[in-house]
């Protein structure tokens, strides 16, 4: 009953958000770059997903962090924080889950050389704050692993609201974006009592889409590669990944992530999540928060 009541609250809010994009008008040429894409935005405006853990939560989880991101654009410097809030209820079977997560409120400051890389019109150094956008997906986990040879397989259908409103300064896209895909992991559990719980591999294929400008939109193929080590005291979860844009200007982010929860009780981990930018997403990201999951999950 408590979940549904949440479930109920939470698409209340999300029914407040405006959700109609209002991207910047320009004239129809379907074939010349927009150039609005992850190299030419704020480190919130479409990132590379998280592909972990790879299967639905059993019971209902919540995170709350905080996030510092260090970019450096055109020999100059982006500076953003924001709270992060996550949260997913099962729906009703361990097969199926709701997630909603939103970077709530970012503040930035970033210099005059990064205003004139991004075409802002404001001469710089610019600070200010925006609204975040905010991410509701569907994960549903179509197939069980079972014995060696059978994998879990996890489906998921992301949308991404319009919120972010501060287009001008290049914050966010304030247009709607979307991604499917694909999550096949495998874990192998340890006997009780070890040291080690499980040691977990998962590979994500998927399709990313956002709205460009008067229509159009930005086509990508999404992949990731993810481990993860789950012992008594701590998980430790490692992933690559990124996707290609159709536009091959700025819009082939890849990244690396790494993510250390300590256990900290039956119902709380603490954690630190550091995620490097490779390529066309040009950040340092540091998070810090704390998990609170209503019961703990009896397989990772």
């Amino acid at each position: 009953m408590k979940h549904r009541i949440l479930l109920v609250l939470l698409i209340g809010a999300l029914g407040s958000q405006v959700l109609q994009a209002q991207p910047e008008l320009r004239p129809v040429h379907h074939f010349i770059p927009t150039g609005i894409s992850t190299a030419y935005f704020g480190p919130n405006a479409f990132p590379v997903p998280d592909f972990f853990p790879g299967r639905p939560a059993e019971h209902l989880r919540i995170e709350a962090a905080g996030d510092f991101f260090k970019g450096f654009i055109a020999d100059g410097t982006d500076y953003t924080w924001n709270p992060y809030l996550f949260i997913e209820i099962p729906l009703f079977t361990h097969r199926a889950s709701l997630s909603v997560w939103t970077d709530t409120h970012e503040f930035y400051h970033f210099s005059d050389a990064v205003a004139e890389a991004r075409q802002v019109m404001e001469t710089g150094p610019i600070t200010g704050s925006d609204s975040g956008d905010i991410y509701v997906g569907t994960n549903i986990l179509v197939l069980e692993e079972k014995g060696w040879w059978i994998p879990d397989i996890m489906l998921r259908a992301v949308m991404k609201t319009a919120s972010g409103d501060d287009f001008g300064r290049a914050r966010h896209y304030d247009c709607p974006g979307y991604y499917f895909d694909a999550v096949v992991s495998k874990s192998y559990l340890f006997p009780e009592g070890n040291f080690f719980r499980s040691v977990r591999a998962s590979l994500d294929l998927g399709f990313v889409c956002w709205q460009t400008d008067n229509g159009r939109q930005n086509d990508a193929f999404m992949v990731g590669l993810v481990a993860s080590v789950d012992t008594r005291p701590v998980r430790l979860t490692a992933q690559w990944g990124g996707y290609s844009g159709w536009e091959k200007r700025g819009d082939h982010p890849r990244s690396v992530k790494a993510r250390l929860d300590i256990h900290a009780g039956r119902h709380f981990d603490v954690f630190f999540y550091f995620q490097q930018g490779l390529r066309d997403w040009p950040f340092t990201q540091y998070r810090a928060g704390l998990t609170y999951y209503l019961e703990r999950n009896a397989r990772p």
